[in-house]
């Protein structure tokens, strides 16, 4: 059982045992009867969290989708519009308990399961990835988007077969994961740069993008010759002896004849 919402389950059913009471006939069983009475009393909203936005859905007890908030902010104002969201839901559908499932992957759900600490009546768990990953397989789910992911959350909330994730308290440790994220999400940025350097090379100056191919487009003469000129009209103007200047020495004039002439 998940350890926030065992409490917030135990309460619940200390205030329902005296009204139960009341209702059973004979043959009832009352612990099942109190079972689904919580059950009924209780929603399960999935977010799906990324670096900008938060998409939740919210299902009830049978598994179906309630309502859904896409696209708010991950950031404290953000944070209020999903708590108006939820509490607007929780009053339509006279639940007592929510339920929120998310992921520990990255940073980016971290300072909204700090927020999520504050409100009462909400119990937080948090999955590894993979599980949803399986769960979508087990759901025969084909379309991932966030609505998807975050629906996928809500519902293995709602099984309540699936583990939640332990996150480790080693200050040392969580630090060193932070950073490896940046260290991460810097590379891929860097990735992306390069790859829109090649594109415009390989757009207004085919000449040059074939004189270098591969990993010579970014070695030392190459780039000391991007520097300097970007067009073929470019090299063109310079003439062989500034373009193999501009190379550092590093083209013989062969190879800088070759490229002009390709300009």
């Amino acid at each position: 059982m998940y350890r926030e919402l065992l409490p917030l389950q135990e309460r619940l059913a200390e205030e329902l045992r005296e009204t139960i009471a009341l209702q059973m006939l004979p043959g009832m069983d009352p612990a099942k009867l109190l079972k689904a009475y919580i059950g009924q009393l209780t929603l399960y909203v999935g977010v799906d969290t990324s670096n900008e936005t938060l998409t939740a859905v919210v299902i009830d007890n049978t598994g179906e989708i309630l309502d859904s908030l896409v696209g708010f902010a991950n950031d404290p104002e953000g944070f209020e519009r999903f708590k108006r969201w939820m509490e607007r839901v929780r009053a339509q559908h006279n639940a007592r308990i929510v339920a929120v499932g998310g992921e520990c992957t990255g940073v980016y759900y971290e300072e909204f399961w700090r927020y999520l600490a504050q409100c009462t009546d909400c119990a937080r768990v948090l999955y590894n990835a993979r599980t949803t990953e399986h769960m979508g397989e087990v759901l025969s789910t084909r379309v991932r988007d966030d609505e998807i992911d975050a629906y996928l959350l809500a519902e293995q909330l709602r099984l309540g077969s699936t583990p939640e994730a332990q996150l480790g308290q080693d200050v040392e440790l969580l630090e060193a994961r932070t950073c490896s994220r940046f260290a991460r999400d810097i590379a891929q940025e860097i990735n992306r740069k390069k790859n829109q350097i090649k594109s415009l090379i390989r757009t207004f100056n085919p000449a040059f993008y074939r004189a270098s191919p591969g990993a010579k487009f970014w070695s030392a003469p190459a780039q000391n010759l991007l520097k300097s000129y970007i067009f073929p009209e470019d090299f063109i103007a310079a003439g062989v002896e500034e373009v193999q200047a501009a190379s550092g020495g590093k083209l013989s004039r062969a190879e800088t004849e070759a490229l002009i002439e390709g300009c």
